[in-house]
């Protein structure tokens, strides 16, 4: 496959580049008793200090070039371990968010950041953001949404910047819109190539002075994927990269899966660490990572080749500075799926899942899609929201242990959502 091969890269990567490449050089549905089924890790969220992009290209042999790269083999059945508690590798902390008439999070709420001063919470489905601090009482809201010029239609693709305390939301269109979380208007940002775009696109925060604005396109032969690398304060494009894969891939992926699971699968996905990822899935063999100067390094090849071999995928979870978590799925629309953790200080790949001790009945914590999933935010922390119904019945049936248990013996079930933060150590 000529684009996703090495010499494919050369057409769209500078030699500087490509010798950078081979160097390696610089509202939930499920049932309460069983709520911590749906503590499952997602990987989505903003960037923060040093910043690696992970990508695919189909390429297996970029990936000799270093011994660091793990290789993967999408086929095979590996050994399995004990399941690991979340409590032994991380910090788990319970934040009941604080609820009166004002504050309620909506059925599509979930946390767009948190840290020890705020936790930021997007209602999707109504366009407010709600700014809690880090015990969770209420600060401050934000709701522009509408067709004015300081306005937005949605808060889909919104990001918090800690460095300047702002908000940016992107309006398909119209342009990345910044405002204070107060929610006054400050400026707009208008990259030319915006009102260009009318296909899936989305900003993440890659450092101080830049957003990352992705974008997806397709023409009769190729799925194109962008990235442009442009100024927060100006939207000046300061870097662009561009990645070719054959459309027939493309098309035989989204003809079998779901659409939610394709969309989850197949977007560029962030898993916050002390060193910031973000990657593709599906689409190729080798994970590269871009650096801090927006160069590609290879980390990860798959086996077999993904154009020999599409019902089989791999995602990566979350990545920890001593374990990388994976989800392996096997047979396409069927969806055999298994949990691979990578021990970085072995280098071994065993089948082995993560539960909570808290929960009495130690049910798998599971990687996936919905809303309600542990999902990344920032400062290589994750989060989950446990809903009271669920606390509720969950205590009632004598399946919780510590903090959980104290919660839920005396919230009510009409209060706003628990937030669960993970802080892998």
């Amino acid at each position: 496959m000529k684009k996703n091969s090495l010499r494919g890269l050369k057409e769209v990567l500078t030699d500087r580049e490509l010798k950078n490449v081979l160097g390696g050089s610089g509202g939930s549905d499920c049932k309460a008793a069983k709520y911590m089924k749906r503590l499952n890790i997602l990987h989505c969220a903003s960037l923060f200090s040093c910043f690696s992009l992970l990508f695919f290209a189909c390429n297996k042999n970029v990936a000799t070039q270093s011994s660091d790269i793990i290789s993967i083999d999408v086929v095979k059945n590996y050994p399995k371990h004990e399941a690991i508690s979340i409590q032994d590798i991380a910090e788990v902390e319970y934040i009941p968010l604080e609820t009166n008439n004002e504050f309620l999070c909506s059925g599509k709420a979930k946390v767009m950041y948190a840290d020890t001063n705020y936790i930021l919470v997007n209602n999707q489905d109504n366009g407010e953001i709600l700014v809690f601090d880090s015990s969770g009482h209420p600060i401050s809201k934000v709701n522009k949404k509408g067709q004015g010029p300081d306005e937005y239609l949605s808060t889909a693709n919104a990001i918090f910047d800690k460095d300047y305390e702002e908000l940016y939301i992107y309006d398909t269109g119209k342009g990345i819109l910044v405002y204070d979380l107060s929610g006054s208007f400050k400026r707009i940002i208008l990259p030319s190539f915006v009102k260009e775009i009318n296909r899936y696109s989305n900003i993440y925060n890659f450092d101080k002075e830049h957003l990352l604005f992705y974008y997806e396109n397709q023409d009769n032969i190729e799925y194109v994927i962008e990235l442009f690398l442009i100024s927060k304060q100006t939207g000046e494009v300061r870097n662009k990269k561009s990645f070719s894969f054959e459309k027939k891939l493309v098309e035989y992926l989204q003809t079998e899966l779901s659409n939610e699971m394709y969309s989850f699968l197949g977007n560029l996905k962030y898993v916050s660490n002390n060193n910031k990822h973000a990657y593709l899935n599906l689409l190729a063999d080798t994970i590269y990572k871009i650096t801090p100067n927006f160069t590609l390094e290879p980390i990860m090849v798959r086996t077999p080749s993904i154009q020999n071999l599409v019902s089989n995928f791999l995602v990566i979870d979350a990545d920890t500075e001593n374990y990388r978590f994976m989800t392996l799925t096997k047979n396409g629309a069927n969806f055999s799926s298994t949990a691979l953790v990578l021990n970085k200080q072995t280098g071994k790949i065993s089948e082995q899942s993560l539960y909570n001790s808290d929960d009495v009945l130690r049910t798998p914590v599971k990687f996936g899609p919905k809303p309600t999933d542990i999902q990344s935010v920032e400062n290589n922390q994750y989060y989950c929201f446990l809903q009271p119904f669920q606390l509720k019945e969950a205590y009632e049936q004598g399946n919780l242990r510590n903090e959980p248990k104290a919660i839920a013996s005396k919230i009510e079930e009409d209060e706003n959502p628990i937030v669960m933060l993970v802080r892998f150590k």
